[in-house]
């Protein structure tokens, strides 16, 4: 017998993806430092379709995105960490791009070339240290670690001078940060995606993605804002006062991998008293449903 089909919560979704496109704009030009009157209005219109949406998928009988799942700390957890995640190494990215162009002279080839690194060893850690290290010790503990090699290789590329050496300053700390990143792209979905049923994996899966492209977009913003205040600031000569912006910028990405590391250690003080795997959270009951 075919299962009946879930109504499309239209509403839901008008109402939470008008929320953070108006959020995430206003946050990046807030960080331009272009606050006016229009500015405030697209503000206060994005806080009241986001004020919208909680209340309809409150009362929504199939939620776009059903609150209950938040009653679960592993849910909550991967999805705070998940956050981290985008808004620690999307602008790391970023910066690194900045960095190789406009204070080191790269061109845009080169610049690509100088990455290509990380990538490498992002792609060797994730088919040769993952798999058993997920085996092993579990993914909470996958995410905490990678969150520290992310941090450590940011605070490292966060120290490099403007002349620096490619082998020396630059590629000791891009070799840790790409060590962690299949760590915490792993350990920040497994846990959330193992507390639900099969059949909610889907919608689990995507909150916890959806989180991650929030929080590059609004730490690209943050962060930016934060270096172009400092190169401002600098009375050192152009390139010199660009470095320490992305010097700045890095660090600042560096700090929110430390917190990441804290949310990685709850989830593995939690996972120890609870054991391997959160039970699933509970299923919203049909409208009517006598309780024994």
């Amino acid at each position: 017998m075919t299962a009946p089909r879930k109504r499309l919560d239209l509403p839901g979704i008008a109402t939470g993806t008008g929320a953070l496109l108006l959020i995430v704009y206003v946050v990046t030009v807030a960080a331009e430092g272009k606050l006016g009157t229009r500015t405030l209005l697209l503000c206060l219109a994005g806080l009241v379709l986001a004020v919208a949406f909680v209340v309809i998928e409150l009362r929504s009988r199939e939620p776009l995105l059903p609150f209950r799942y938040f009653r679960n700390p592993d849910i909550t957890g991967s999805t705070l960490a998940s956050f981290v995640v985008g808004a620690a190494h999307v602008p790391a990215f970023v910066f690194l791009a900045l960095y190789f162009q406009e204070v080191r002279g790269y061109s845009a080839l080169d610049s690509g070339l100088a990455v290509a690194p990380i990538a490498a060893v992002n792609l060797l850690i994730s088919r040769t240290a993952i798999p058993p290290a997920l085996a092993k010790w579990g993914p909470r503990v996958v995410l905490t670690a990678g969150m520290a090699l992310l941090g450590a290789g940011l605070f490292l590329l966060g120290r490099m001078p403007s002349d620096g050496s490619f082998l020396t300053d630059y590629l000791p700390g891009a070799l840790i940060f790409a060590a962690g990143l299949p760590a915490v792209f792993v350990g920040s979905t497994m846990p959330a995606v193992k507390a639900v049923s099969p059949d909610e994996t889907g919608v689990v899966s995507g909150l916890v993605n959806t989180s991650q492209r929030i929080g590059a977009g609004l730490g690209i913003a943050v962060l930016a804002a934060l270096a172009a205040d400092r190169t401002k600031a600098s009375g050192g000569a152009p390139q010199e006062a660009l470095n320490e912006g992305y010097r700045l910028g890095f660090l600042g990405a560096g700090c929110l991998a430390a917190v990441g590391v804290l949310i990685g250690l709850w989830l593995v003080a939690r996972g120890r008293r609870n054991g391997p795997a959160s039970a699933p959270a509970p299923a919203e009951e049909p409208a009517g449903t006598a309780r024994a």
